[in-house]
């Protein structure tokens, strides 16, 4: 197993709920995005996760953030903005 899913291991070993790897935290619950400041909100907190866990000092140089595009850089993923 590699170092993520021991991570996922050791995350999960004593919670009984759960049989599998999980990504998301429980209680999670999907919202509609609503308007463009729910919008801005939502995407400024997944640009930040990155930098909250001290991964980089800036959104846009974590190599796997779309905080690249919005910032003038490229990404990995190709964003079309409408």
């Amino acid at each position: 197993m590699g170092i993520r899913l021991n991570l996922f291991w050791y995350a999960g070993k004593n919670d009984k709920k759960i049989k599998y790897f999980i990504v998301w935290q429980d209680g999670n619950d999907a919202q509609e995005i609503h308007t463009t400041v729910f919008l801005d909100e939502k995407m400024n907190y997944i640009h930040n996760n990155p930098v909250q866990v001290e991964l980089v000092a800036n959104p846009e140089k974590y190599i796997y953030s779309s905080a690249r595009d919005y910032a003038g850089e490229k990404g990995l993923v190709k964003i079309v903005f409408v």
